[in-house]
């Protein structure tokens, strides 16, 4: 069912007539903004009072559950871990000599003073992964690189 709007100018079958809509909202739509730019900055001390309380709240349950997950999870992590490590001692060969092991202490070294200069993860890649689907490499300075932890973790295993 069709009818005038309440200003009898335009047929409309809903609750609201668009087209009066549209005209009320360009003539408002300015001081609408200037009025919510106002609040806005006459209420910003108490919004991020409430914001940084929220965040906290947050935070603190986050890490509630981390805490919690990581003590449930301990045995397949440490499995994991142990996994790990026995992989890469595998693949570090044994005619390595103590000038290649400084050089890859360097690289876990320099990745260590990047995260804090940069402010962001920085791990130590290894170009060739230790357990590819085709290739293994080797834990050797020459197949090592410092790169973003995201970058890092976008890489997977490949």
């Amino acid at each position: 069912m069709t009818r005038l709007c309440r200003k009898q100018l335009h047929m409309f079958g809903g609750k609201q007539c668009k087209e009066c809509y549209k005209i009320w909202w360009n003539t408002v739509k300015d001081s609408k903004k200037e009025d919510k730019k106002a609040y806005d900055k006459a209420n910003r001390v108490e919004f991020s009072k409430r914001e940084k309380a929220q965040r906290n709240a947050k935070r603190e349950e986050y890490l509630a559950y981390m805490k919690s997950y990581r003590e449930a999870h301990k045995p397949q992590r440490t499995a994991y871990q142990i996994k790990r490590e026995a992989a890469k001692i595998q693949r570090t060969p044994k005619w390595l000599t103590k000038t290649h092991f400084a050089q890859i202490e360097i690289f876990y070294q320099s990745a260590h003073d990047l995260t804090k200069e940069f402010g962001f993860q920085m791990d130590v890649d290894h170009i060739v992964p230790l357990k590819g689907k085709n290739v293994s490499g080797l834990h050797v300075p020459w197949n090592l690189q410092v790169i973003p932890h995201t970058d890092n973790m976008s890489k997977g295993n490949r």
